[in-house]
């Protein structure tokens, strides 16, 4: 019998901005996200929907380093991410111009869950 095939994630990722930071991976807290450094940086990719482009990324967060500098740190905080992070595969997408959450990632987002409310 085979193993089953890879299938998206199930279990939700819930991101709590406002208030305590923390971050679930259904009804587990993560405690491996306790940099902050990753938790900015995953707080900044779940606050902007979509993909955004590496070098607009690297610029906000490194804006006095030069562009390969400001490149190198945001590989290397991506790399701590995904070790971090568990499913990041299936969570994030990221190629070589663009980072972001997957579109069919299940990634809750306390503060723009409030902004959809406020906007209702």
């Amino acid at each position: 019998m085979e193993p089953p095939a890879p299938t998206a994630v199930t279990s939700p990722l819930r991101i709590c901005l406002l208030g305590r930071f923390s971050v679930a991976l259904g009804d587990v807290e993560l405690t491996s996200l306790n940099s902050p450094s990753l938790r900015t940086l995953l707080g900044f990719l779940a606050m902007h929907e979509g993909r955004l482009a590496r070098s607009q990324i690297a610029f906000t967060f490194w804006p006095d380093s030069t562009e390969r500098q400001a490149f190198n740190n945001l590989r290397n905080a991506l790399y701590r991410l995904r070790r971090a992070l568990p499913e990041s595969d299936r969570l994030l997408d990221a190629d070589a111009r663009h980072l972001g959450f997957r579109a069919d990632a299940p990634v809750q987002v306390d503060v723009i869950a409030f902004r959809r409310a406020l906007a209702d």
